[in-house]
This record gives structure tokens, sequence and C-alpha cells, in this order.
């Protein structure tokens, strides 16, 4: 018992710290390609320690930023802070959308049960675009059969990159994972052609 005080007393500090980093826009202090990801991660933080949009001590916080996560969905669905580049560059749009598509995704689907209104009607729009673009990015052609129900960056470094890769893939399968458990139109054969590039994967040096 005094061990598991100790780790809940260490949580609730980490959280107070982090509630001071929120800046005005509802997103937390972090280079504009790491978001939304970085605030949805924030958010995932405070409720994985049980607190929840709207309520208690960081309730409008959670709220300011989820609402900052919604509008940074692109007009074909992207969750990505910046419009991505046409063409493949180091650690920005075109690289890092993948990832923070889907962890925003992965984020609004576990708060989508626990808003209301107006943000509900916003999170259902923007989950059910953000659902559809992440089904055509799976379903892109790719240039080798292995990377078949794969994702990867939205933009690859080369012609001859591959156009899929287990860190991406995972993340999109969480995503959809969160948001058929919220009741969105998430078919199961979408989830298994991911399953199904990462299975040869698992446990190589890949």
């Amino acid at each position: 018992p005094e061990k598991w005080r100790q780790v809940e007393n260490s949580v609730d500090r980490g959280l107070a710290w982090l509630a001071t980093r929120q800046t005005p826009d509802g997103s937390f202090s972090t280079l504009a390609v790491g978001q939304p990801a970085v605030t949805s991660l924030c958010v995932m933080a405070f409720l994985s320690r049980g607190h929840q949009p709207g309520f208690g001590p960081y309730g409008q916080q959670l709220n300011r930023a989820i609402d900052f996560v919604l509008s940074c969905q692109q007009e074909d669905g992207l969750f990505s802070y910046e419009v991505p580049q046409v063409y493949f560059q180091e650690r920005q749009a075109s690289h890092t959308a993948s990832y923070n598509h889907a962890i925003a995704g992965l984020m609004l689907g576990e708060v989508y049960g626990h808003v209301s209104g107006e943000r509900a009607k916003k999170a259902r729009a923007t989950m059910e675009k953000a659902i559809s673009f992440t089904r055509a990015l799976q379903v892109h052609p790719k240039k080798y059969a292995e990377d078949a129900g794969g994702w990867r960056y939205l933009q690859l470094k080369s012609p001859t990159a591959s156009d899929a890769d287990l860190s991406v893939t995972a993340w999109q399968l969480m995503f959809l994972r969160s948001a058929k458990n919220a009741e969105f139109n998430v078919p199961q054969a979408w989830m298994d052609e991911g399953i199904a590039f990462c299975a040869p994967l698992l446990g190589s040096n890949n």
C-alpha cells in the first residue's frame, strides 16, 4: 500500500506540473510538427489517472486540449497542425503527420464517451473523417506486396522506400481499435489487414 501511495503521489505531482505547460490555445507546449500528438498524449496521461473532460480540477483544461486537437484536422481528415509538404522533409509534417493523426484519433476515441453537446458532435464528425483518411492511407497502392495492409509516412524518403512500417502501423491500429470500441464503423477486415502486415515482422530485427 505504501508503494502504491508513492506511485499515485508521483503521478499527481507529474500531472500538476504538466498542467502548467498548457498554452492559451489549449495545446501543450511543443514544436508544431509534434502537434496534435503531444497534446493528445498529455490528455491521455490525465485520463489514465481518472480525470475527465469537464469535471474536477483539470476538467476545463482537458476540454481546451480536446478542442485544440479537433481544430488541427485538415480538410481531407488528417490530424496535423501543419499542412504536409508535397515531398518528404525530415521531421516536418510530411514525415510526422501519420503519427500525429493516429495518436490524435486514439485520444479522441478514448474521450468520445466523456464529452457532450457540440463538442461531442464535432468529435463524431472529425472522427469519421479521420477514420476515412486512415483507411485511404492504408489501401494506397504499395510498391511491395509485403507492405499491403500497413501504413507509413505521407511522403516517402526515396522512390525505393517501403510503404509501411511497424511504428506507424501500430499507432494506426490502436486508433482504429479505440474508434471501434467507441462504436464507430471500423470493419474488422481493416484491422486484420494491418495485423497481417505486422505478423511476419514480429520478433525480427525490423
